[in-house]
């Protein structure tokens, strides 16, 4: 199976950007009402925050592809494929993921493998299988408005619907849910994490 995603107009990440993408996300996603949720707290978002995209950016790599505008990351994207696997690495990258699980408060943990449990449950019962999952969106705080999302993400679509793929999301900002309707998604459905005020959308676009 071919993970990565070549198109024209995208780069995969350089390794020479990986911090720069580190800090890009977390600048982007400091506010945004599911990093709240699990770190409510500011200092614990500047200390834990890093260390977690850096996960998702080694598990984006491994089972698909982490695509940027440049190496500058204006806007970047982490796509992997449902039915991928980290191959001999897998074992490594659970290793770092119980690692960064560890490091979490118990309060943090539980809201955290909460909610990973939740949209797990909800990908297996709404995606149409296979599909590519977005699972981390980008652009740069300081280029924002710029039309870097679509540069992002258009170029994916076109050749997700070369291969008829679809594409899978979830997004817990409800400003959100038009801008994706804009770009070919439809609502899968809505809820609220059990427990929680944190509201959930589950998204998908069909190939074209």
């Amino acid at each position: 199976m071919h993970l990565a995603i070549e198109v024209d107009g995208l780069i995969p990440l350089p390794e020479s950007s990986f911090q720069r993408a580190i800090d890009v996300l977390t600048r982007a996603y400091w506010n945004y009402e599911l990093i709240v949720y699990v770190f409510p707290d500011e200092k614990d978002r500047r200390e834990l925050l890093p260390a977690s995209f850096a996960h998702t950016l080694k598990r984006g790599t491994l089972r698909g592809s982490v695509l940027t505008t440049s190496p500058n990351v204006e806007g970047m994207a982490v796509w992997t494929r449902s039915d991928a696997t980290a191959g001999e690495q897998a074992s490594a990258l659970e290793d770092e993921w119980t690692r960064l699980v560890q490091r979490l408060s118990e309060d943090q943990a539980k809201r955290y493998l909460k909610f990973a449990e939740f949209c797990k449950n909800g990908r297996e019962r709404l995606a149409p299988k296979p599909y590519m999952y977005l699972s981390a969106l980008a652009v740069d705080p300081e280029k924002q408005g710029q039309g870097y999302c679509s540069k992002t993400l258009r170029p994916v679509f076109e050749y997700l619907d070369r291969i008829g793929l679809p594409c899978y999301l979830e997004t817990q900002h409800e400003g959100n849910v038009p801008i994706y309707e804009h770009l070919g998604f439809e609502v899968l459905a809505e809820s609220t994490l059990p427990g929680s005020d944190l509201r959930h959308w589950d998204m998908v676009r069909m190939p074209r």
